[in-house]
Parts: C-alpha cells; sequence; structure tokens
C-alpha cells in the first residue's frame, strides 16, 4: 500500500483527477474532497505570509454540479478582497452581466479579481487573475490606465513582473505579451471584453505555470507557490477595486439605483392601486313598457243604401302565348352597368391639424437617471427607453419595457420627431 502524501505535498494521482474520462465521474469525489482539504491547508499557510492583509480564502467546487457545467476539470483556491467589498462591487454592477453567461460561470467567485493557483491535468497555474466578469475591476483598472502617470507606476513593478506569462487565457490557449507597456494593456483589456463572450473563463494573467513533475518533486509546495503570490499581492492590491480606492463612484451608482428602483416600486403600486379600486356604478333608470292607449271605437254609421252603385269591370281574355306583349307589360330591365353614376358632392376639406414643431434628435454625453432616450443599434433601435444610471467607459443602464440593459451613451438620442 502507498503511503498517503505529505499534508503539503502532491502526489501524481491527484493530477490524474482531472483527466477528461475523470471529470464527470461522480465515483471520484471522494478523491477530489481529500485534495480539497489538502488545497485548504495550503492556502492557510499562503493566507498568513504571501497574501495582503485583510484578503479572504475561497475553495471551487470539487463535485460535478449545475454551476461547472457537470465536470471538474480544475480545483482552484482564490485569495481575494473581503467579503463586504465583494458584496458592495456585485450590488452595484451585477446587473451588468447577462444573465445567460452568469448562470454558465463555474463559480460566482469569477466575478472578482484575485491572487491564487489551480490544479488541473497539466500541473499548477498560480499567478494574478482578472476574469472577464470582474466588471468592476476592469472598469477600475481603465481608469488606473488613463491616468498619465500610471506608466511610471507599471515601471517600478516591471522588473519584478519580468518572469511572469502576461496575456489573455481563453480555451486554454494564451498568447504571451510584454506586461512592462503600459499600451499593451489597453489592448489586452479591449481583446478581454471581446473573448468573455465566448468563453466565461476568459481572464486577463499574470501567472506561472508548474509542471506536474516540479510539483511532485518537492515536498512543501508552498515553498513555490508563495513566493509568487507575494510578488504579485502588492500589484494586485494596488490594481483591484478596494472602497479606499474607489474611482468607479460606486455609493453615487447603489443610490442612483436604489432612486430608480423606488420609483419603480411607487409607479407599480399606483398602478396596482387604480386597478384593484372598485369602479363607481352609475345607477340607470329601469326603462318600463308602457300600455298603448287605445283610441276610441267609432260610432256605426249607416251606409246610404244603393248610393252610387259599384261599377263592374268587363272580364278580359288571357292573353295568347305567340301574341306578341306591349312595351307597357314588359319587366323593367336594370340599369346598364356603364351608365354614368351620379358623383356625389365633394365633402369640404378637414382643417389640418397643427404639427408640433420639429426637434432635432442628438447624441448625448451625459444623462441623469430618469431620463427617456432613444436608442440607435441593436435589436431596440429606435425605442424609448429610460435611462437607470450612468457607468464608467461611456456606458449608460437604460430600460424599455420590463428588459433591462446595457448601452453605449452614443447609441443614445434625445429629442423627439
Amino acid at each position: 500500500m502507498e503511503p498517503p502524501a505529505a499534508p503539503f505535498s502532491f502526489r501524481e494521482e491527484d493530477f490524474q483527477l482531472f483527466q477528461e474520462e475523470r471529470r464527470a465521474n461522480n465515483r471520484f469525489n471522494k478523491d477530489r474532497l481529500a485534495l480539497k482539504e489538502k488545497l485548504a491547508r495550503i492556502g492557510a499557510r499562503l493566507l498568513d505570509d504571501s497574501v495582503p492583509l485583510s484578503w479572504t480564502m475561497e475553495i471551487g467546487s470539487e463535485h460535478p454540479a449545475v454551476w461547472n457545467q457537470r465536470q471538474v476539470d480544475r480545483l482552484e483556491v482564490f485569495f481575494m478582497r473581503p467579503e463586504e467589498e465583494r458584496r458592495t462591487l456585485s450590488r452595484a454592477l451585477n446587473r451588468e452581466i447577462p444573465m445567460s453567461v452568469l448562470m454558465q460561470a463555474p463559480s460566482p467567485l469569477y466575478a472578482h479579481a484575485s491572487l491564487g493557483f489551480f490544479l488541473d491535468e497539466q500541473g499548477i497555474e498560480v499567478g494574478f487573475r482578472l476574469p472577464f466578469l470582474a466588471i468592476g475591476d476592469r472598469f477600475q483598472l481603465r481608469k488606473l490606465i488613463a491616468d498619465p502617470g500610471w506608466g511610471t507606476i507599471l515601471s517600478s513593478f516591471s522588473e519584478a513582473l519580468s518572469g511572469f506569462s502576461f496575456g489573455i487565457f481563453s480555451h486554454g490557449k494564451v498568447e504571451t505579451k510584454d506586461c512592462a507597456l503600459p499600451g499593451q494593456w489597453e489592448q489586452e483589456l479591449d481583446l478581454l471584453e471581446k473573448s468573455g463572450h465566448g468563453d466565461h473563463r476568459a481572464y486577463l494573467g499574470l501567472v506561472k505555470r508548474i509542471t506536474v513533475s516540479e510539483a511532485v518533486a518537492v515536498e512543501e509546495i508552498h515553498t513555490l507557490l508563495g513566493p509568487v503570490l507575494r510578488t504579485l499581492g502588492p500589484f494586485a492590491k494596488e490594481h483591484v477595486w478596494m472602497h479606499e480606492r474607489d474611482l468607479l463612484g460606486l455609493d453615487g451608482m447603489i443610490a442612483a439605483q436604489v432612486s430608480v428602483n423606488q420609483a419603480e416600486r411607487e409607479r407599480s403600486e399606483q398602478i396596482r392601486q387604480e386597478l384593484i379600486q372598485p369602479r363607481p356604478v352609475v345607477a340607470r333608470p329601469i326603462m318600463t313598457s308602457q300600455p298603448a292607449q287605445q283610441t276610441p271605437a267609432r260610432e256605426a254609421t249607416p251606409r246610404p243604401s244603393n248610393r252610387n252603385p259599384p261599377q263592374t269591370r268587363p272580364s278580359q281574355p288571357a292573353p295568347r302565348r305567340d301574341a306578341p306583349t306591349s312595351q307597357a307589360s314588359r319587366r323593367p330591365e336594370n340599369p346598364r352597368k356603364d351608365a354614368p353614376a351620379q358623383a356625389p358632392a365633394a365633402a369640404a376639406p378637414r382643417p389640418a391639424k397643427p404639427r408640433p414643431p420639429r426637434q432635432e434628435k442628438r447624441p448625448i454625453t451625459s444623462v441623469e437617471p430618469g431620463a427617456h432616450v432613444f436608442l440607435t443599434s441593436g435589436p431596440f433601435a429606435g425605442k424609448e427607453a429610460i435611462v437607470l444610471s450612468e457607468l464608467p467607459d461611456g456606458h449608460v443602464r437604460v430600460r424599455v419595457g420590463i428588459m433591462q440593459m446595457t448601452v453605449e451613451m452614443k447609441d443614445c438620442l434625445t429629442g423627439r420627431d
């Protein structure tokens, strides 16, 4: 019998749990649960000496379920900001994540930037990850990149980040880029927004890869993972969203959403009261049939006898069949169809209603919650929408009927034809 592995080391069998034929097999849930407990012990040691202060640890699911598409191809350890700040960020920006994408996400932890590592069939990947679903962190990083002094901040980290793979990781593929170039970060963020719609696991990463043979060779795996996390910890803490470094104005966004939601609730309650309020009953007189007035009978008057006696008409013989009928006795024929019909009298023309003055639609540059705009693109082009909140990087949250969506500000117009 093979002796059990040390609490902080791995065996080859640990990585074989994520082979394709075992990912959806529930027979291996017990082994994956034991591996998860080992990761919890390793993560707790890393949390004490290699992760920014006040950050917490989370571990992904070890069994097939709906949120991981019923197969476990990796087991992850996340180190991220405190849970209270995660709830604040989700409260303000969760509406920006399409529900279809959110339901396919393998874990709600993918909605936040994180330090950490995961095990899969090829080995261990450790580093900093900015997922596609982490909308708040993406917006925060864009604000930082737009600052003229960000290049100086990046250069202070360039020496420490020189040994990491940098790029978009999508469908298990990555094209390594140079993370020391400030302009490269903006290009990678644009690429991340495009890649994430087809792959909900896509992320922008600064990572290192440890092969299976390298991971099995060491007795304490945290000796390989700890230095990587300590190097990336200051960079991650500087570039992810934190409440004391809020560049998005989340408090104002939450207040605007609360105001809009309150107005919608009041309007819904008003409509409900109008529907349940009983309508007044209008009393109408009952129509009864009155008896017809009887006319008085005339007094019978004696007829005069033999006054103007009626004359009898002489009987006429029936006409013969072969005798021609007279023009007067013929049946009148229908009028000819080509006879001109008498034209009706021309109706007097109606006076034209005065049209309201034409207002030219124009694009908006800033808008307040509750304003009415017109959409110019997408499936609701030409429809009127109500603005719920203004978002960073030129986007607004609008509502069309009962549907809510995020559109670009340049696709919204004000005015009316």
